[in-house]
């Protein structure tokens, strides 16, 4: 008897793991959704601003590449109906996006991407609450990480509709809610007790970036959207460094 409840104990545990498992490696492929989604708009707004790039064209394709191994890696560990179900609404919508690239890019194209970025951002943060669990603090440090790269390329991404797109005026707001979130949580991990290689390092960096990407935002200087862009690249690959030490430390 005493047998058989240890058996049983082991292989609860065993399924617990594995279930758990499943939850991160879609709450993993549901905040990568979600940063490239958002990339995506903000690429496709400067292909616009610059219509004789490719550059941003060949971006945008690996961006796709990238959404669908997503949905994928989702889809391979969810069995949840309703992550299901959403998973299909993001087919529709990836396929709206692939059919607006190859058409005429104007103001309204540009409005319908930023709209598009949006739901698919929704519908992810739905995904997450049907795979939540009870995170360490390190995976909150590396989730928190991960998620300041999905904020950083919507504010690049507003910051650019502002000038592209018909609604100026919400495109503003939204530009200055995520401005506020970001900064929250450059707080928090400003707060984190790094070690000095790190703190004088990726994070130190970081701050710096930040402080001039905002800058020019906030006093709405002049400045190049391609060079923005530029400042927003270094500043995520200063996050993924930031994650990868909190996923080490797990």
């Amino acid at each position: 008897m005493r047998t058989k409840v240890i058996v049983y104990a082991v292989l609860c545990v065993t399924l617990l793991n594995a279930a758990t498992r499943n939850d991160v490696l879609v709450l993993e492929a549901s905040e990568s959704l979600k940063t490239t989604t958002q990339d995506i708009a903000h690429k496709f707004l400067l292909s616009m601003r610059y219509p004789y790039s490719y550059k941003y064209n060949d971006i945008l394709k690996k961006d796709i590449d990238a959404l669908s191994n997503d949905v994928q890696q989702i889809a391979t560990n969810t069995n949840d109906e309703k992550a299901k179900g959403l998973l299909m609404y993001f087919a529709t919508k990836k396929a709206e996006i692939l059919q607006m690239l190859n058409s005429k890019k104007d103001k309204k194209s540009a409005d319908e991407i930023v709209m598009i970025s949006e739901l698919f951002n929704e519908g992810a943060k739905s995904i997450d609450k049907l795979h939540a669990y009870k995170f360490s603090n390190e995976e909150k440090m590396q989730m928190l990480t991960n998620t300041m790269k999905t904020v950083l390329n919507e504010i690049l991404k507003y910051d650019l509709a502002i000038k592209e797109g018909n609604d100026a005026s919400t495109y503003r707001n939204k530009l200055k809610q995520s401005i506020a979130t970001f900064d929250k949580d450059m707080q928090k991990i400003s707060q984190y007790p790094y070690p000095e290689k790190i703190m004088y390092g990726a994070l130190d960096k970081l701050k710096t970036s930040w402080s001039v990407v905002k800058n020019y935002i906030e006093a709405k200087k002049i400045i190049l959207p391609a060079l923005l862009s530029v400042a927003g690249e270094q500043m995520q690959q200063q996050l993924t460094a930031l994650s990868i030490y909190h996923s080490k430390k797990q």
